[in-house]
C-alpha cells in the first residue's frame, strides 16, 4: 500500500479526519492507524495536521468553525 496524499482527497474524508479529532477526541497521531485498520487508508499525522490548518485558513465556514472550535480549546 502506498501513503496516499491528502490534498488529493474528498471533502469527505477531510471531514471524517477532523469529526475523528475533535468530536470523538482521537488524538491525530492515532487517526492515521485507525484509517488503516478501517480502509487500508494511510495517511500520516503531519499530512493530517497539514489538512487542518489549510482548512482553517481558508475562510470559509469550515474555517470559522475550526477556529470557534480552537478558542474552546
Amino acid at each position: 500500500m502506498r501513503t496516499l496524499l491528502l490534498h488529493r482527497l474528498g471533502p469527505a474524508l477531510h471531514a471524517t479526519l477532523q469529526t475523528l479529532h475533535h468530536e470523538l477526541g482521537l488524538p491525530v497521531r492515532r487517526i492515521g492507524r485507525v484509517m488503516d485498520l478501517l480502509g487500508g487508508i494511510q495517511i500520516t499525522q503531519g499530512a493530517i495536521t497539514q489538512a487542518a490548518q489549510r482548512l482553517a485558513a481558508d475562510g470559509s465556514a469550515l474555517a470559522a468553525h475550526v477556529d470557534a472550535l480552537q478558542t474552546q480549546i
